[in-house]
């Protein structure tokens, strides 16, 4: 049997443009497929920016997971903007789902989202209780720290908030985050916990 004959050289470039072919047409429907995604996210965007929130939750369903996620988090925003703070929460629940198998740190940041829904409206437990689903290595550290020693404040749990606050001011880098974790350190001098 010869390796180089006419016919087995034919079969390998039959296949070759087969695989081809196949590649190529596989490659045109990944890039439609992307293509309609960004026009349902322009849409949503779109009718968001026109206070359409009905009309986006219709098309959420036609935008794929995770895409999806994107969309839910700017919804929330919305919501949050109306301070429609139940409706904000809910939606970043959704966008922590839709993200907790594609996208980590945008599960952990729509996660802490919802915590500070939460926090604001005096749910501190609660608040807690999502911040604990957080890694210690999350992206969103320093402000995760931060709601949590706020969260310890409201629950008049001052020792705790305290070493949250220290553990900011060791580690964080961030003007804003260190200024605010002084500032709250220094109000809670006179405090007892």
């Amino acid at each position: 049997m010869e390796i180089f004959s006419w016919r087995n050289i034919a079969a390998l470039l039959a296949g070759g443009a087969l695989a081809g072919l196949i590649f190529g047409a596989f490659q045109y429907y990944q890039s439609q497929k992307r293509e309609n995604i960004a026009l349902f996210l322009h849409k949503a965007e779109k009718l968001l920016y026109q206070n359409k929130t009905a009309e986006v939750e219709k098309l959420l369903k036609e935008i794929p997971s995770p895409s999806r996620g994107y969309i839910l988090l700017q919804l929330g925003d919305f919501y949050f903007s109306q301070d429609k703070l139940k409706e904000a929460a809910e939606k970043f629940h959704k966008a922590f789902k839709t993200f907790s198998e594609s996208d980590k740190p945008l599960s952990y940041y729509s996660l802490e989202k919802e915590a500070y829904i939460y926090y604001r409206l005096g749910e501190y437990r609660k608040s807690l209780n999502l911040l604990g689903l957080l890694p210690e290595d999350a992206p969103n550290f320093c402000s995760v720290q931060l709601l949590l020693a706020e969260d310890y404040i409201g629950l008049k749990r001052f020792k705790e908030a305290a070493d949250r606050l220290l553990r900011i001011t060791q580690v964080c880098n961030g003007a804003n985050i260190q200024m605010t974790a002084k500032y709250l350190l220094q109000s809670l001098k006179g405090e007892k916990g």
